[in-house]
């Protein structure tokens, strides 16, 4: 599929009017700098053009009150991250949508989030903002993660 028709699925299978799915397409597409990649094949697209395309197939839909990301910037090239980050906390701040975001980086964690859940054993062992956590880790292994140095 391209671009186009991979953030119009969603709104297709709503049976949304091809109008108005036309219109929600140009917007998500302008917000994630897509614009140039509608026509394009999904499958010719670089690693962070896709992950901007999954981001819109969620951004694109009304009724999604939260998207939850699984490392989604593991396969980005490192200079591309940064940008990509700042785009996501864009996006979070213009939709107000609650983003779930999985990670191992915690330089990522604390720079992205305004709530981190550090999780040790399959348990949660600390809730708080990044600086919390920073000053006042609440369990050795959060100490070791957040801390620099440990």
């Amino acid at each position: 599929m391209t671009v186009f028709d991979n953030l119009a699925f969603p709104l297709r299978n709503q049976g949304m009017a091809e109008a108005k799915i036309h219109t929600k397409v140009q917007e998500i597409a302008e917000v994630l700098d897509l614009q140039g990649l509608l026509s394009k094949k999904a499958r010719n697209l670089t690693a962070d053009e896709k992950q901007k395309v999954s981001m819109g197939r969620g951004l694109v839909r009304d009724d999604v009150s939260a998207i939850l990301f699984d490392e989604p910037l593991t396969v980005i090239d490192p200079h591309l991250k940064w940008k990509l980050r700042r785009k996501l906390k864009q996006i979070h701040e213009q939709f107000n949508i609650t983003m779930v975001y999985v990670t191992h980086d915690q330089l990522e964690a604390s720079t992205f989030a305004d709530k981190i859940a550090v999780m040790y054993g399959g348990q949660i062992v600390q809730f708080g903002t990044p600086r919390e956590l920073f000053e006042r880790p609440s369990h050795t292994f959060v100490g070791y993660f957040i801390g620099s140095p440990a």
